[in-house]
């Protein structure tokens, strides 16, 4: 598969234009057509279902990208520390400016305009985000293929989990749609997994054993007195600063979404078993005083 790549700082901008107006078009378009609908849940939650079906849109996307340039060999891995961290891919460039252009011009300001959306840790991930993508178009490196790519493969399915999670009237009351809930209840456990597989135990291995140190040794090649000095050099060491820094936010930001969402699974599965312990209990027929009633040892009476 051949990967798109972008050239230069100058080129990026261009496309992060772009993405952003494609994802603005797409946001009222679909805003349009969910309004129209007769379902009341889905009209009355236009922007977010709108929003949701945008985003999915771009993971699926980034996840195409970088999952073929990570782990299927799009891109040849560089031999060295410092060459993964300073050289030059274009493919992380171009991943850095599609979604950077429609964090800016979209995903920021519907966090602000859709009020489901409105939640302090979604919006300080895209501010951060938003300055990742940056420091990528600045510095594309090879890490740039997971975090703005591969990392997104968790993030198809929690599109769903978040549409049905912020729209409770969608999965049940009145204008539920039953085809929904009861996709939502699989989905809510593909979420789960992917979270788990791809944000916890992938994201903190990479970011632990590998970008962390890889980032480190680089900031120590920039500044030891026997490396060659070339333009630029500081730089690319402050904008490792950053990374550095992004780096231990983000897993600090991984785990405790983690337990957020351990939290919140284990309250769905009491609320499942509860659900179920009283399904039983209303099936179960009241005998009337008197009746015979069976047992372990055989029929006894209720009165006894």
């Amino acid at each position: 598969m051949q990967l798109p790549t972008v050239a230069s700082v100058d080129e990026a901008w261009t496309v992060a234009l772009w993405s952003g107006c494609i994802a603005v078009a797409g946001q009222l378009v679909f805003v349009l057509l969910l309004r129209q609908s007769r379902n009341r849940a889905v009209a009355s939650h236009a922007g977010l279902g709108a929003h949701q079906i945008v985003a999915f849109g771009y993971m699926v996307l980034a996840a195409i990208i970088g999952v073929n340039g990570w782990w299927l060999g799009g891109v040849e891995e560089p031999p060295h520390s410092k060459s993964r961290m300073l050289d030059t891919v274009g493919t992380s460039r171009w991943l850095a400016a599609v979604l950077g252009g429609e964090l800016l011009f979209w995903d920021l300001p519907c966090g602000f305009i859709v009020y489901e959306l409105r939640n302090w840790d979604s919006l300080l991930h895209h501010f951060c985000m938003l300055g990742v993508t940056y420091v990528v178009i600045l510095l594309p490196n090879y890490y740039g293929l997971y975090y703005l790519g591969a990392i997104e493969l968790s993030s198809i399915p929690l599109q769903l989990n978040d549409y049905c999670r912020l729209n409770h009237d969608a999965i049940r009351g009145t204008d539920a749609i039953p085809p929904l809930a009861k996709l939502n209840e699989w989905n809510n456990l593909l979420t789960a997994v992917a979270f788990v597989v791809v944000r916890l135990i992938s994201f903190t291995h990479v970011t632990i054993f590998q970008c962390i140190p890889d980032t480190i040794h680089s900031i120590y090649a920039l500044s030891h007195e026997h490396y060659i000095k070339m333009p630029g050099d500081f730089e690319r060491q402050a904008t490792l600063w950053f990374m550095l820094i992004f780096l231990f936010f983000f897993e600090g930001l991984q785990l405790f979404w983690g337990y957020m969402h351990g939290r919140s699974q284990i309250k769905l599965m009491r609320k499942a078993k509860e659900a179920k312990a009283a399904k039983e209990a209303e099936a179960e027929p009241l005998l009337p005083i008197g009746s015979p009633t069976r047992s372990k040892g055989g029929y006894r009476n209720l009165a006894d």
